[in-house]
């Protein structure tokens, strides 16, 4: 499986893919073009941003992105949960914000911690209030939400996380 990270440079994304043994081919700000054309072929366009910092920009250049590419799956992961505090607002609310840049059905999206690997490979204790699969699981097909499925799943039809 063919896996791209993106992400805004000091989203944490280097971190991240390193955690997943995914290479990371991109310093976060290439044009446009770039991202589209060695996105061609891709399986997967994993979005990684920062919880702490505004991303419609980069939600709507990563849709944009993959749309051109031909991406099927598209999936945001919202990094630096430790710097909010673990706490669910903050996360809801980034990512009401990065959803404001997106204009299909959603991406699935899973709250995590690269610094501290919560939610990345193993759930850990931190995010007690979310109760999805962990990144790694749905990256390889496994949990509520399978990464092989086509079409775009809307984050409360991959798992339940509170309102």
């Amino acid at each position: 499986m063919n896996i791209l990270v993106w992400g805004a440079p000091g989203a944490g994304k280097t971190s991240l893919a390193k955690i997943l043994g995914i290479p990371d081919r991109f310093h976060g700000d290439e044009p446009l073009a770039h991202l589209v054309h060695a996105g061609h072929g891709a399986d997967i366009a994993l979005v990684v941003f920062d919880v702490t910092v505004p991303a419609q920009i980069q939600a709507a250049r990563s849709q944009l992105a993959a749309r051109q590419a031909g991406i099927p799956r598209v999936i945001a992961a919202a990094n630096k949960m430790d710097l909010a505090g673990y706490e669910y607002d903050v996360f809801k609310a980034a990512r009401s914000v990065f959803l404001r840049g997106w204009h299909d059905a959603p991406p699935a999206f899973v709250p995590v911690s690269a610094r501290f690997g919560d939610l990345i490979v193993r759930a850990g204790d931190r995010i007690d209030w979310y109760n999805g699969p962990t990144l790694k699981q749905i990256l390889h097909g496994e949990g509520a939400y399978s990464a092989t499925q086509t079409g775009s799943v809307p984050v409360s039809a991959a798992f339940s996380i509170p309102a």
